[in-house]
């Protein structure tokens, strides 16, 4: 468990890792690194401990790197520093960034491979993110083969949708509805809407990010659109994985650190993309509470460029699910976030924009940020957390020197495409676009926000 100092700042922070059965990895003499933050914790030298959680990322090298900028984002804000300093006597804070195997698609190279190597190259890579089945490995072989030998073609064959109705049989996922667990709350799977449906979304990407230079010339086969239901059943199953790593693995971490605290320590719990489904998770719990909850409330929540529903904390009126409540709403129902809630939003992230709901097995909607008419299906970094029951406030993301009054208790969405701007590749647009100083500005705020 590697403690790591961020150049050019007085911040660092630990980074905690996870496999891909939730497990904590015990790396330092065979010692969990939770325990080592336990006893530290204990010592009782923290006021305030910030857990972060990247989304999809494939590796550690990766994670650190996420973690850097955006802990060096947060220590660059120094007015907020000093801010936290007075409002919390003897500051100082505890950061814990969280690594766990997230990578929903990647970009899985031709050259020098032979059809025959490339073929098993992508069963193995794919096997591991869907289902390692008999049934499952087969099907990726027909898919992979088939694309090999026509990868435009006007519609996909009969044997590719039927070898991608068996994996997605393989996955083990549902099709719930938007009102389910994350990774179950999408629609019917069908690889032929998603093939036909990708021409325009990704027409749309391409036109956005072509002139922007950031386009590889050496294409990976694993970009064609004959793989967009692959992308889609990788990017549900990665979903799947991140409430089942916050529900198991961040839950048991929170509670423990808790434990070794004293009553006044605050919790800040952070997420991007799919991390804000695992911090969630953290905070629900695996059964939405009860005897195994948390010990108590964490002090804040910021769920930054969220992929996961718009529906997920209401207490009712989802399109579609009459009577249903959204997965996360015990969060709400039993305040278990003690201070504010907070999202971020951005019209230049297509993950979220145009991927997440095209994943959904739909076709795109219309709806804009915060629109009356909201979608069944669509992302909390697209319109924010909407529905009934819950105390939700639409407002704009503010620059470093404008000042939040957030309340305990009340949800923000804060609409950000004036910050959340740059453009880094070509699936997800501006969505890692969260280590501007306004997104850090915004986290310090939630931080020193009174708990109820």
């Amino acid at each position: 468990m590697p403690l790591i100092t961020v150049p050019e700042t007085t911040l660092r922070y630990y980074l905690l890792n996870y496999d891909a059965q939730c497990r904590e990895r015990s790396e330092l003499c065979g010692e969990l690194g939770s325990d080592i933050l336990a006893s530290e914790i204990a010592s009782g030298q923290f006021t305030d401990i910030f857990l972060f959680s990247h989304g999809w990322l494939g590796d550690i090298p990766a994670a650190q790197a996420q973690y850097n900028r955006w802990v060096r984002a947060m220590a660059m804000n120094d007015a907020d520093m000093q801010a936290m300093k007075s409002i919390r006597k003897g500051f100082r804070p505890l950061l814990i960034g969280l690594h766990w195997p997230s990578l929903p698609w990647g970009d899985e190279r031709v050259e020098g491979q032979s059809d025959s190597d490339l073929i098993e190259s992508f069963v193995s890579t794919y096997s591991e993110r869907i289902s390692d089945s008999p049934a499952a490995r087969e099907a990726l072989r027909t898919i992979i083969d088939e694309a090999i030998d026509n990868l435009e073609p006007d519609e996909l064959s009969t044997s590719t949708i039927d070898a991608y109705t068996t994996l997605n049989d393989e996955s083990g996922l549902g099709t719930d509805g938007s009102a389910s667990a994350p990774g179950d709350d999408r629609d019917t799977f069908d690889p032929q809407a998603l093939y036909l449906e990708s021409e325009e979304v990704e027409g749309d990407i391409l036109d956005s990010t072509n002139d922007l230079g950031i386009l590889d010339s050496g294409a990976s086969i694993i970009l064609n659109r004959v793989f967009a239901p692959l992308r889609t059943l990788s990017f549900w199953r990665m979903k799947k994985r991140a409430v089942q790593f916050g529900e198991l693995g961040v839950h048991r971490l929170l509670n423990k650190l808790q434990d070794a605290g004293s009553p006044d320590l605050r919790f800040h719990l952070v997420g991007h993309s799919f991390g804000c489904v695992a911090m969630s998770g953290a905070v629900r719990g695996p059964h939405g509470g009860g005897d195994d909850g948390l010990l108590r409330a964490v002090d804040s929540l910021s769920l930054i460029q969220g992929a996961l529903s718009l529906w997920s904390f209401c207490a009712g009126g989802i399109p579609e699910e009459e009577g249903k409540s959204g997965y996360f709403y015990p969060i709400c129902r039993d305040r278990l976030v003690a201070g504010p809630i907070v999202t971020t939003q951005s019209e230049h992230d297509t993950a979220v924009g145009k991927w997440y709901q095209m994943a959904s097995g739909i076709a795109m909607g219309s709806a804009g940020m915060y629109d009356i008419k909201l979608p069944r299906y669509g992302a909390v970094g697209t319109y924010g957390l909407q529905g009934m029951g819950i105390s939700t406030k639409n407002a704009s993301l503010l620059s470093c020197q404008d000042a939040y009054n957030f309340e305990a208790g009340s949800i923000y969405n804060l609409e950000g495409s004036r910050f959340i701007t740059k453009i880094t590749d070509r699936f997800g647009g501006a969505h890692n676009s969260i280590d501007e100083p306004e997104v850090a500005h915004a986290i310090w705020m939630a931080a020193m926000g009174e708990a109820s």
